[in-house]
């Protein structure tokens, strides 16, 4: 008889930890008929019972979030948004990005060096004596 009593303590000592912490992590969304402070005190006072209200009355399941779109099919404000510009105007759009990046690299930037200031540069390196690419090894006497 002892026995039953102190497994029927413990599982309802565990049961009652459980909706302690159940309660503790719910959302606020998800509590019913009492606020978090009642429910916390109700299942200390009333161990067992408390317990058993919290999970039959307490808990709701709460609203699920609206699951993200799958696909740009599925998402609303893309398919709005897609009528908007047609076909016709995204290739008159891009023909003109493209024009722009054409003339960026047409033309040479006003900041970098010339083409031949730096072979000049290289060509005064290579005939020092300065040990560089140019270099053999040591010239023999």
């Amino acid at each position: 008889m002892t026995r039953f009593i102190v497994i029927g303590v413990v599982a309802v000592i565990a049961v009652m930890i459980f909706a302690l912490v159940d309660i503790a992590m719910s959302k606020e969304s998800q509590l019913r008929v009492l606020n978090r402070p009642i429910w916390i005190m109700l299942i200390v006072v009333l161990p067992g019972l408390g317990a058993i209200l919290w999970f039959i009355l307490g808990k709701g399941r709460g609203r699920p979030a609206t699951p993200a779109p799958l696909g740009p099919d599925d998402d609303d404000e893309f398919m709005r948004n897609l009528g908007k510009e047609t076909v016709d105007e995204r290739i008159r759009r891009l023909e003109e990005e493209l024009r722009e990046l054409d003339t960026e690299i047409d033309s040479p930037p006003i900041d970098s060096p010339d083409a031949s200031d730096s072979d000049q540069q290289s060509e005064s390196n290579d005939g020092g004596d300065t040990p560089g690419a140019g270099d053999t090894g040591p010239t023999p006497r």
